[in-house]
């Protein structure tokens, strides 16, 4: 039976028959000191995505691993627009262009190197500058270039250099300091390595001295966000938070988390230059029972087993954090990969909708990695009562009511306005007739039905028991597909 997307045996038996090709060739012998996870150096090429979005063993999926080594928190979304990408390596360059991210033709230790389409059958290429020689060529290190592995390269001129912040960073006070940006007269506090802006003294409780003059440029290519573990406290209100994937877990009480400490800054800065949500795949630890959770969608999904994640650090916040600013469920459109099986899923009404192929889904912009039991012990086995899916490639909607997709003839026919893209081979999957004592309600009719053996009996009032949760559908699905009995 067919589960989701994975590698089939024709593949890897093509894969195999390219790498005794490979064998034959001249190509570098495969370099095993890449610090590559060895999870995604064991994967085929492209038919995984990695936790940055991006498929796995691809030269993209590696530059974003050496970026985030580099401390950058680079995904395929990185600083992009909603719906834009970075995508394939021919795209980068305007991706760059969208997030401000500059570039040249000097090449430096640690940026990226770029080529455009004519590299790569259209693709484009990406590599990692590790040296530059005394003729300008650079050394570089990829995957999936020359072969469909890890390897170095000497001797090469790029047709681009990406410099990210990480690329000549700029000298970042201690934490705690002041620092002027003397073109634009904003000032900010250095918290976890990060400049966040201070609106007035007033809102960090008076006139402090400034450390450092910088050039509002060099304040925008320190890291943007604090690092994990940084503890921010606004003197206004006394809140205090621990920052984990960009984001403040607030703190209710000094023995929540072991040993805090934190940095008085703008409560400003904390509710708008924080991150709205947590980075897909940050790990955090509950201080009080050691349980520990990977972040997907802004829901905390558990880890059994520090092995059923490739997550290998945590932070640990206070529990009153996880429970109330965090999810039940990821949220809808949110993206999951189940580490033990390496399926990808769509979230949908708090199930995981299981995806048979990339070309299938909207372009990936994020992905979490979670533990398998996770996946049966926390999520819905089937989207929730009113859930709207839409299978992306054929363009059908349905309305999810007792675990199963009821057709949608037009949006007016129901009250929804809003859909989750999935493969419709999901839908496809979902149980064919909702489940007995569901009640639905014509949307066009006000009729409301109960269903019984797949066929909708018409409930001319409510009984003892009073009105029942009922979800709105097309009529048109009651009469068709369920058979409605008047």
């Amino acid at each position: 039976m067919t589960s989701g997307l994975r590698v089939s045996y024709a593949r890897l038996l093509l894969t195999a028959l390219v790498g005794v090709l490979l064998l034959l060739t001249t190509f570098p012998a495969r370099a095993t000191a890449s610090g590559y996870d060895p999870g995604y150096e064991s994967t085929a090429v492209g038919t995984k995505y990695d936790q940055w979005g991006f498929a796995r063993r691809n030269c993209t999926s590696f530059v974003a691993y050496k970026l985030n080594q580099a401390g950058i928190p680079f995904a395929n979304s990185y600083g992009q627009p909603s719906g834009q990408r970075w995508g394939d390596a021919a795209n980068w360059l305007a991706a760059a262009d969208r997030a401000g991210v500059p570039y040249g033709n000097n090449p430096m230790v640690g940026a990226v190197a770029w080529w455009d389409g004519s590299r790569g059958g259209g693709s484009g290429h990406v590599a990692w500058v590790e040296s530059i020689n005394g003729d300008g060529s650079v050394n570089v290190t990829s995957y999936n270039g020359l072969n469909e592995t890890y390897y170095p390269q000497s001797g090469q001129r790029a047709h681009k250099y990406l410099y990210f912040p990480h690329v000549n960073p700029v000298p970042v006070p201690p934490d705690g300091s002041y620092v002027l940006a003397t073109d634009t007269g904003r000032v900010y506090v250095i918290a976890g390595r990060a400049p966040l802006w201070v609106t007035s003294w007033s809102a960090v409780g008076g006139q402090r001295t400034i450390a450092r003059n910088y050039s509002q440029g060099e304040i925008n290519r320190m890291p943007q966000y604090p690092v994990d573990g940084t503890g921010l406290r606004n003197p206004v209100t006394g809140e205090m938070f621990t920052v984990a994937g960009g984001f403040g877990f607030r703190l209710t009480g000094m023995g929540a988390i072991p040993n805090p400490t934190w940095i008085d800054v703008d409560g400003w800065a904390i509710e708008h230059q924080l991150r709205a949500v947590p980075v897909d795949g940050t790990m955090v630890r509950n201080h009080f029972t050691g349980g520990i959770y990977v972040v997907a969608g802004k829901s905390p999904m558990p880890v059994y087993n520090l092995g059923n994640v490739p997550y290998t650090s945590w932070t640990n916040v206070d529990p009153w954090a996880i429970d109330n600013q965090l999810l039940r469920h990821p949220f809808d459109g949110s993206m999951i990969v189940d580490h033990g099986t390496g399926v990808v899923h769509v979230m949908a009404g708090g199930a995981a909708m299981p995806v048979s192929a990339f070309d299938n889904i909207q372009p990936v912009t994020s992905l979490a990695f979670v533990d398998h039991a996770a996946i049966g012990n926390r999520l819905r086995p089937h989207p929730a009562d009113g859930t709207v899916v839409r299978g992306y490639t054929t363009g059908a909607i349905s309305v999810v009511a007792g675990g199963a997709p009821l057709p949608v003839t037009s949006l007016q026919a129901v009250p929804y306005s809003s859909w989750v893209n999935v493969d419709n081979w999901a839908i496809t999957r979902l149980p064919a007739v909702p489940a007995d004592g569901t009640h639905v309600r014509g949307h066009s009719t006000g009729k409301v039905y109960r269903i019984t053996g797949g066929t909708a009996y018409l409930v001319p009032s409510w009984g003892p028991d009073g009105p029942q949760p009922t979800t709105d559908v097309d009529q048109w699905a009651i009469t068709n597909q369920l058979h409605a009995t008047e």
